[in-house]
């Protein structure tokens, strides 16, 4: 069973979007309440629900715990503070049910501060430990595939990259949560293609990255360009080709100043190619605009534009923010299906406890890893993408729960 995760400002809104996608007897997996912890005006919180389709598999309803459906959910009108749902309908007698979590949650009274605006930490980690429990119990006498899709959904890994990870696992799954997250970070491993040390490549080249507004595209060019040429000594230049966007070209001017690079601008494929001949570095950084996905010819431009670039080995990098929902990124990778991307940088790292979705591209196959970004220092917060690194951001906290 393959999990999907839907958002909303309440318990309300996160369940009609799994109405929506799925119908009224969806499978209801994991439930949390999300928060950045800070009271008053700064605080800020939504829910996330993940759900599946209804099963269709004959197991019927005879050991589906209370509130597996939306239906039910609704009916209910349960207010859950913290993950505790799982779609459990293979779990005869289970140790824990769905209820028993409720019906200690429901004894669970909001954390009490002191007058120096402290929480009682001891009884609070009492009930968590004790929360984490029951859930491990009830994790436990899942299916081992169901357990495996869980997990992964706790990640944000959703649709077609759970199920190629989910099917490349042979064997038996251990009973033992740690030991089942373990062999979940070795098959992710496996299926998590790299491509970096893009600047350390002798030749001539240029790099280029593309990507929804707001996604960092412009804080990346300029530290990998940074990079190129303070840390390695590459010879480097800056062309944009984003004229449209207020400020934008006043923007990367001022960063090529900063850095005592060249720049150009271009404002058509005859303007870049004139941009190419008058700059001989070795690497060519491409600044493109930040202009709808829909805009066809804006994207048939900058293809004619690289290609353009002879004699030079062209990287065009795909640029997604950490925060990126899977079925977001797959809608924008189909978006740029007209261009030959060859690489991605998952930015803003610092954002966000889950970045399953943003890795969509690269966990489902599509595009290797390149580079990963964890905040907005020029150039400091840029590092080459490996495995072992993207496999610590994907479960630094996303899978507290797993």
């Amino acid at each position: 069973m393959n999990y999907e995760s839907f958002r909303g400002k309440d318990m309300a809104e996160a369940l009609s979007q799994v109405r929506a996608a799925f119908g009224p007897n969806a499978i209801i997996g994991m439930t949390r309440v999300i928060t950045n912890g800070r009271a008053g005006g700064l605080g800020h919180k939504f829910v996330e629900v993940q759900a599946a389709p209804p099963s269709d598999d004959g197991y019927g309803e005879e050991v589906r715990p209370a509130f597996a459906s939306v239906a039910a959910l609704r009916d209910e009108q349960v207010g859950v503070k913290t993950s505790t749902l799982f779609a459990a309908k293979d779990m005869a007698k289970p140790k824990t049910s769905a209820a028993d979590i409720l019906k200690a949650m429901e004894g669970m009274k909001a954390p009490r501060f002191a007058k120096d605006d402290r929480q009682p930490l001891s009884a609070l980690d009492q009930e968590i430990r004790q929360l984490r429990t029951m859930i491990e119990n009830l994790s436990a006498s899942q299916k081992p595939r169901d357990r495996v899709n869980q997990m992964l959904a706790s990640l944000g890994v959703e649709g077609e990259a759970a199920r190629r990870i989910g099917d490349a696992i042979d064997g038996p799954i251990p009973a033992n949560p740690k030991s089942a997250r373990t062999l979940l970070k070795e098959v992710i491993g496996e299926h998590l293609p790299v491509h970096s040390g893009l600047l350390e490549k002798p030749g001539k080249r240029i790099i280029a990255c593309v990507g929804p507004t707001g996604a960092g595209k412009t804080t990346t060019l300029a530290k990998l360009a940074a990079r190129a040429s303070f840390d390695l000594g590459r010879s480097s230049a800056v062309v944009t080709l984003d004229s449209f966007r207020v400020g934008a070209v006043e923007q990367m001017r001022r960063f090529s100043e900063i850095m005592g690079l060249p720049f150009d601008v271009a404002h058509d494929v005859a303007g870049f190619r004139a941009a190419l001949k008058r700059q001989d570095a070795d690497i060519i950084f491409v600044d493109t605009p930040s202009r709808s996905t829909a805009d066809r010819r804006s994207l048939e431009r900058l293809a004619e534009c690289l290609k353009a670039a002879h004699g030079r080995e062209v990287d065009l990098l795909l640029v997604v923010p950490a925060t990126m929902r899977a079925r977001d990124a797959e809608r924008l990778l189909a978006s740029f299906d007209g261009l030959d991307l060859t690489g991605t940088v998952i930015t803003k790292l610092d954002e966000t406890d889950q970045i399953g979705g943003a890795l969509h591209p690269v966990l489902t196959g599509r595009l290797p890893l390149s580079y990963l970004s964890n905040g907005p220092r020029v150039p400091e917060d840029l590092e080459d993408a490996t495995p072992e690194g993207a496999i610590a951001a994907l479960f630094a906290t996303g899978a507290s729960l797993c």
